[in-house]
């Protein structure tokens, strides 16, 4: 592309930076899906209505959906289908790095697999977990004991 007319560069060979993306070009859907997924990144909505609250959380393309009524979700997922083609996956298992564990109790949400990776990635994985020699419900005072000498 050449500069247009009334564009003067001292430069030899300048070239002008696209602030958009053009249509047509290989580039122009990566354009749009970044700006998009700036815009979706991360979001919560919930709605409650009488005893009914509605939670749904969007990453990018992903959806995670819950309601403490089993009608209202089968509702919604009609209208989120004939509104946008979404694709029901069920219960949800993993999202956004967050292992999801349904118990008797309730669900249990924990970051083993992450943690597991990160200390691969360090070369502790073959460390053994201990018990905090300290008493957890002792309160520390800034003003008790002998200061730490660096």
């Amino acid at each position: 592309m050449q500069l247009p007319f009334g564009v003067y560069s001292h430069l030899p060979g300048a070239v002008c930076k696209l602030h958009k993306s053009v249509y047509g070009l290989k580039q122009a859907s990566r354009q749009w899906y970044e700006k998009l997924s700036m815009v979706l990144l991360q979001s919560l909505f919930y709605k409650k209505t009488g005893e009914s609250v509605v939670f749904l959380a969007v990453y990018v393309d992903d959806i995670l959906l819950t309601e403490n009524n089993e009608a209202g979700i089968s509702s919604l997922k009609v209208f989120l289908d004939y509104t946008f083609k979404i694709k029901d996956l069920g219960q949800a298992h993993y999202f956004l790095g967050i292992e999801i564990l349904h118990t008797d109790h309730g669900v249990l949400l924990t970051q083993r697999k992450f943690t597991n990776e990160l200390l691969q990635e360090f070369d502790c994985s073959a460390a053994h977990t201990v018990t905090c020699p300290l008493d957890y419900t002792m309160r520390l005072q800034p003003d008790e004991g002998e200061p730490l000498i660096s």
